[in-house]
């Protein structure tokens, strides 16, 4: 970690603040183990008797400043190119956010029409960069003269942090039928998953109550920092694996490196409306469902490694930096600088509280409107969480046995609107929540696409 604050900065251009995967199969009742990943009562929901997936890849980036069109490479060379034409330097707030999500071997069989259970597992890499002030960016990779920073710059330090974690699941679900009398159903639904963290990074200002100036030095071509300030921590924390270098990142380490271990629960119920009132036909497609969940309760705890650092103001209560050297040693000669080693680092996991509803419209066709809030912490000092955003979306859907089609309209706190499509084809499953903006209007900020391979039994007879 030769330049942790360089890469630290580097990476407060992506604002990682994630969103929900799979966009438009976590309601279908055909898409077998992925309902579970929004409300694991509607596992017993599904028409098929037993259903599994082999692996499916979820990826999705976006911000607030840049459009991403479909050629991706020309949008991110514009996203990270470092003179002032950038886009991102017009917004003081950067946001963006990055989910990566993979759903591995996962199963589930249906025992009869009260019980089902399923097995899943499930590497994630997601986390949040809060309140990063783009002049300050702009500063550090821009030379003086090509800046518009003529005169000083009142800078907050205060909550501008980056946080990144990555951990993997393997989980239990149980969902069941606890009462039904043909029109109406209630269904629960539980998930016990063991959790293995593989690394957690966090770099962030905390606790400065004076104030800190951007100025011109006009000697060097760059900008200094000003901090006057009785305290104030400049925090660089590492747990498990290190997220901060990024070729030391490997596939293999996130699946099955634990640094950190805890148990984790989903939890949901499910009521459906039927109009045939059929006492004994408990498979008959729903005319009206609505779901209620919370999911990823736990808390992962992991010891900061040998890279961690806390950098403290000196005694003076002042201190000046040039944006041009944010290098561990230079940050040593400024600030009082300890280890962190052996520190304790405590990350909830991305909790999310969820409503949906799923209507009918006729035969195959429905309607689904879902919402997922944050519950997961951002304000305790204490907690280096990673979250996912505020998000809801409209989706009509048509679901048959062997085909569905999915239109994901969505809205999020970073990205805003987004429309994309997704498609289930036999056992092939693919698709993207942004992807029609991305090609149609080409104005999305948000890059998504998810594919995938699952089998399972046919759906079961509709009940007469």
């Amino acid at each position: 970690m030769k330049k942790v604050i360089l890469s630290a900065l580097f990476l407060t251009t992506m604002a990682v603040e994630a969103q929900q995967s799979y966009a438009g199969l976590r309601e279908s009742n055909y898409s077998g183990i992925f309902p579970v990943t929004s409300n694991p009562a509607n596992m017993i929901s599904s028409k098929r008797s037993w259903d599994a997936n082999i692996a499916t890849v979820n990826f999705g980036f976006g911000n607030n400043a840049i459009k991403l069109t479909p050629n991706i490479t020309d949008s991110f060379n514009e996203y990270t190119r470092v003179d002032t034409q950038n886009a991102i330097f017009g917004y003081n707030n950067i946001k963006a956010k990055i989910n990566v999500d993979v759903l591995g071997p996962s199963a589930f069989v249906k025992i009869n029409d009260q019980h089902t259970v399923g097995i899943f597992s499930r590497v994630r890499l997601l986390g949040n960069v809060r309140n990063i002030d783009a002049k300050m960016l702009q500063s550090f990779v821009s030379d003086l003269d090509k800046l518009e920073l003529k005169t000083p710059y009142q800078v907050n330090l205060n909550d501008q942090e980056i946080v990144v974690n990555a951990f993997s699941e393997v989980g239990f679900s149980w969902s069941g039928e606890v009462y039904f009398d043909g029109t109406n159903t209630v269904k629960v639904g539980a998930s016990a998953k063991l959790v293995q963290g593989s690394g957690n990074v966090y770099v962030g200002f905390k606790d400065f109550e004076g104030s800190a100036t951007l100025t011109p030095n006009t000697d060097k071509d760059k900008v200094n920092l000003n901090i006057q300030s009785a305290n104030g921590t400049l925090e660089v924390l590492n747990g498990g694996m290190d997220l901060v270098d990024f070729d030391n990142v490997k596939v293999n380490k996130l699946y099955f490196n634990s640094e950190a271990t805890t148990l984790a629960f989903d939890l949901g119920a499910t009521y459906e409306f039927r109009k045939d009132g059929c006492p004994r036909c408990h498979n008959n497609p729903h005319d009206l469902r609505v779901g209620i969940s919370l999911m990823d309760l736990g808390r992962l705890q992991y010891t900061a490694n040998k890279n961690s650092y806390r950098y403290k103001m000196p005694a003076t209560q002042s201190t000046t930096l040039s944006l041009d050297d944010l290098s561990e040693e230079n940050l040593k000669n400024h600030f009082d600088g300890t280890k962190a080693t052996g520190s304790k680092l405590r990350s909830s996991l991305p909790s999310t509280f969820n409503l949906s509803a799923d209507y009918r419209v006729v035969d195959a066709f429905y309607l689904n409107l879902s919402g997922q809030v944050n519950i997961a912490s951002t304000k305790d000092k204490e907690l280096y969480n990673a979250t996912y955003a505020n998000e809801i979306s409209l989706t009509p859907h048509y679901d048959t046995n062997s085909f569905g089609a999915y239109l994901p309209i969505s809205y999020n706190q970073v990205s805003k609107a987004n429309v994309g499509i997704a498609l289930r084809l036999g056992p092939l499953v693919l698709g993207s929540s942004t992807i029609l903006g991305n090609v149609l209007t080409r104005s999305a900020k948000e890059f998504n696409f998810f594919f995938g391979l699952r089998f399972g039994h046919q759906s079961y007879p509709v009940d007469l």
